[in-house]
């Protein structure tokens, strides 16, 4: 119980510092802002992290868990249903990846935070589609095990995760001012077409 609550006073400290720089942006914040954006003190800021850098990685690397175990608790509610595979794989990356592009577009911001992301934080982004693309092909194993995918002569699992996720993703950037309009309707089309090209009907 206690580490329930420590982890969701954790969760509510994480979505207030995301939702100062997705309101204030990253340049134009300093140590002092986010503090005060969060109701904290500077000294409660400063024990969890030293500069604005580290809060930033922080919170980067909880929003994306959090978008990566949303997807997948996603995709097993669907599973458990007995949705189709389609409908199935498009639940885990609409919660995913379109999610977290909907959020964004949200902010004044989003081009500068996406820009910091990959230019100053890549090791996070890497990190967490690796483990998210590795979870997501233990899901399409079972899936396959199940018969809710068939796939093709030569194609694994861990294939159609990569091609999933890479496909998913650059649907997800395509749009330059990252407005969210369609990104679902985007999002089940690219799964679909990997699908096709992957799995037998």
């Amino acid at each position: 119980m206690e580490q329930r609550a420590r982890e969701a006073a954790n969760d509510r400290f994480m979505h207030r510092l995301r939702e100062a720089f997705h309101a204030y942006g990253y340049e134009q914040i300093n140590m002092v802002g986010l503090a005060k954006a969060c109701s904290l003190s500077r000294r409660a800021l400063y024990y969890h992290f030293s500069n604005k850098d580290e809060a930033f990685r922080g919170m980067l690397l909880w929003g994306q868990e959090k978008s990566a175990e949303a997807g997948l608790a996603a995709g097993r509610r669907v599973l458990a249903e007995g949705g189709s595979g389609l409908e199935i794989v498009v639940a885990v990356m609409d919660a995913c990846y379109a999610d977290s592009r909907r959020m964004l577009s949200r902010s004044a911001h989003a081009a500068e935070l996406n820009y910091v992301v990959f230019r100053r934080f890549p090791d996070v982004a890497t990190y967490v589609a690796g483990m998210f693309q590795d979870r997501l092909a233990e899901l399409l194993g079972e899936m396959a095990e199940q018969g809710k995918l068939r796939l093709r002569s030569g194609v694994l699992p861990a294939a159609l995760a990569q091609f999933l996720c890479e496909g998913v993703r650059g649907a997800n950037q395509h749009l330059a001012d990252h407005r969210a309009d369609g990104l679902a309707e985007r999002c089940r089309a690219m799964c679909e077409a990997i699908l096709f090209g992957c799995c037998e009907r």
